[in-house]
């Protein structure tokens, strides 16, 4: 979660609620995560896909979604990846035990791109997600508020 003062604040799992809570069906979803101290939430569309022999899911929920052109997907600071399993438990899976299938490197086009991670064994299950990506960085959203800061805030009758 992102804090008045632009720095990232780590957020345990047991302070916020994913929903919809249970077992996610394979397909598009819309996930919503609310912070529960703050009620802030963040609400993500997501595609879940169930490898053969596993009937769990993963989930990626996005922390940066607007890249640089040529930029690469840190694992330890732009997402957090959970395992759903069939039971309904939920576990926090470890960057090291997943990987970006794509994009392999940095972002090579601009415009709306699609992110696949892939749980290590057993599971073998993937996740997609979707950011933006622009040649000059853009705007960033990364929970929280948006806090916007103009360079001029008098005007006179006509000026633009």
């Amino acid at each position: 979660m992102q804090s008045t003062d632009g720095s990232i604040v780590p957020v345990d799992t047991t302070d916020f609620t994913v929903t919809p809570s249970g077992t996610l069906s394979a397909g598009s979803q819309t996930v919503t995560v609310t912070h529960t101290a703050s009620s802030l939430t963040a609400t993500y569309n997501v595609t879940v896909t169930a490898a053969s022999g596993f009937t769990g899911v993963l989930l990626a929920v996005p922390i940066k979604t607007v890249y640089t052109l040529g930029e690469s997907i840190n694992k330890v600071t732009d997402l957090v990846v959970y395992r759903q399993s069939t039971d309904g438990g939920i576990a926090l899976i470890a960057p090291a035990d997943f990987t970006v299938v794509s994009p392999t490197g940095g972002f090579t086009s601009i415009g709306s791109q699609t992110v696949t991670i892939r749980h290590s064994a057993p599971s073998q299950l993937d996740a997609t997600y979707t950011v933006q990506v622009s040649a000059d960085g853009g705007m960033s959203m990364i929970g929280g508020p948006l806090l916007v800061s103009p360079s001029k805030t008098t005007y006179t009758v006509g000026e633009s």
